[in-house]
């Protein structure tokens, strides 16, 4: 599920990041569940490439800004996001190419300071089947972007008005999954090697406290029970290392320890899901700060009513890292997504996430609700248009974190 556009929306930990990387190989490539009757883009031939562009602009009147405690301020917010994607198609082989402008333009900034932004985001991916059993897909991705002021390291009223711009920050990462047997078959193996960098680029003063790099690696095993039901075995090893060492608190770098166990399943078309539960150890390389447990878990369900909805449920225990307090970020969260057809080419959809955010190492405890409800409609093939409005509420046991924010948005979808 998404709450909001996800080139608008740093609000990924680092490990979903990973996880939503390596699922998104095939540009493209339609879920045969999703009952969507959207944007159809046209591509241009070019000898053996294809070449697709599309357009988005959002525009969002806002009621508090930089999602302050007190002193909300109201603002109009533009976001233009014009893509361009590549690929070839050559049998047993896909490569894709996608770039995204992004380009946040804002009404209600004070004066003498500055929240507009241009972003940029490269990205390749090369899909290669050698045979039914044996197959490889890498990765590469070089993302330019900015947190807005409020969020991620300048969240709370007493940070988040001490910029007077965007942090910007360069986000590159790599990585692949080696997947050995086949989607019918009993026994399956897939296993993943990533690495990723974040650097900020301004502020540094303050910024460069935050800096890190991380290497992931997972091992996933499926083993077949049933016609389309598995067992898995899921076990990953994260390690994050910060790259300026702070005289004036103990360390940040630490492996991440994560092992699950459960089952994946398709009934009748209609549902496919998967549970897993298991537990986590994350340990801090400076002894100072202490070694964290716990019980983990995901569930991912999509249940297709009819042919015209479709109902997605997930939950996860995830670890993300500090935004300036605590240790790191113990987030439990719970999605849940509705997306309805109706004739006409009209569908609506409603997105609800929940998230309980402990940061390890403090007292502090957040509780996060998004909401996103919105109507669209498929004009044409290539023209498609939509309104709605989004609903941010966080509360926290440090009242500078509390905050209240609705968006009310038009955006308009242009392709070939």
């Amino acid at each position: 599920m998404t709450i909001k556009n996800s080139a608008r929306d740093k609000g990924i930990s680092d490990r979903q990041d990973g996880r939503l990387r390596r699922g998104i190989i095939a540009l493209g490539l339609a879920c045969a569940c999703a009952p969507v009757a959207a944007l159809q883009p046209a591509n241009i031939p070019l000898g053996p490439l294809k070449i697709e562009p599309t357009l988005l602009f959002d525009a969002a009147w806002v009621d508090n800004l930089y999602r302050s405690a007190d002193d909300e301020i109201e603002s109009w917010v533009f976001y233009t996001q014009p893509t361009l994607d590549v690929w070839l198609d050559n049998g047993p082989s896909k490569y894709i190419f996608h770039y995204e402008l992004q380009d946040r333009r804002y009404s209600g900034t004070p004066s003498g300071e500055d929240d507009d932004f241009t972003g940029h985001l490269f990205r390749g991916d090369i899909h290669q089947r050698f045979n039914v059993r044996n197959e490889l897909n890498l990765y590469a991705e070089h993302h330019r972007a900015a947190e807005e002021r409020g969020t991620g390291l300048t969240e709370g009223d007493d940070v988040g008005r001490l910029t007077s711009e965007p942090l910007e920050y360069d986000r590159d990462s790599l990585g692949g999954t080696y997947i050995y047997g086949s989607q019918t078959g009993q026994g399956r193996l897939e296993a993943t090697a990533e690495y990723w960098e974040m650097d900020y680029r301004n502020f540094e003063s303050y910024t460069q406290n935050f800096d890190y790099d991380a290497t992931h690696y997972q091992g996933e095993f499926f083993w077949g029970v049933a016609p389309k039901t598995a067992l898995v075995l899921d076990a990953s090893y994260l390690q994050t290392k910060y790259a300026e060492d702070r005289a004036d608190m103990s360390s940040l770098d630490a492996q991440e320890l994560r092992v699950l166990v459960g089952v994946e399943w398709e009934a009748s078309g209609r549902t496919r899901g998967a549970v897993k539960v298991g537990g986590y150890e994350r340990d801090f390389d400076d002894s100072e700060r202490d070694k964290s447990t716990g019980f983990s878990w995901e569930v991912d369900v999509t249940y297709r009513l009819r042919t015209h909805s479709n109902f997605d449920f997930g939950a996860a225990q995830i670890s993300r890292e500090t935004n300036g307090q605590g240790d790191f970020i113990d987030s439990k969260e719970y999605t849940f997504d509705w997306l309805y057809m109706f004739k006409r080419g009209y569908r609506s959809n409603l997105a609800i996430m929940r998230a309980e955010d402990d940061y390890k190492g403090t007292d502090r405890e957040d509780v996060r609700l998004n909401v996103e409800l919105s109507l669209t409609k498929a004009f044409r093939r290539w023209l498609e248009a939509g309104i709605g409005w989004r609903y941010e509420d966080r509360d926290s046991d440090e009242a500078q974190f509390k905050y209240e924010r609705n968006e009310f948005f038009i955006d308009l979808k242009l392709s070939l």
